[in-house]
């Protein structure tokens, strides 16, 4: 009965583990635009509206760098968003409930992150 009990551990843990993967962070991502000389404001308001659209929450955190917040159910994720004219980058600030452990993280804040990733840049290229 140990043996069973000890074993179903074993496999929780396990399948517990596998929801787990590398942190996913975008680096200095190349700003493509339609627009010849887009400046920081329109970098500003491709990054606002990318975002926004994906249901994440902003916040002023200095000069070219908000704070994006996303809450689904009990989870929530924080990234840093810096940028200038030439690049932007996303980076993990903060989670809860998203099994952070100083290098993985839920698999799903990854998708967000992509998907978040991908929205920028569509906000960017319809400039």
């Amino acid at each position: 009965m140990k043996s069973k009990l000890v074993a179903a551990l074993f496999c929780a843990v396990m399948l517990g583990a596998c929801t787990s993967q590398p942190i996913y962070s975008v680096p200095e991502q190349p700003i493509s635009t339609n627009v010849k000389n887009a400046g920081l404001k329109d970098v500003h308001l491709a990054i606002v509206r990318g975002a926004t659209h994906l249901g994440w929450v902003l916040k002023e955190q200095g000069p070219n760098s908000v704070l994006a917040t996303l809450d689904l159910r009990t989870h929530q994720a924080v990234v840093e968003i810096a940028y200038n004219t030439k690049t932007y980058s996303i980076a993990y600030k903060e989670s809860s409930n998203l099994n952070y452990d100083g290098k993985s993280i839920h698999r799903n804040y990854n998708g967000w992150v992509h998907r978040l990733q991908d929205s920028i840049n569509v906000e960017l290229n319809n400039l």
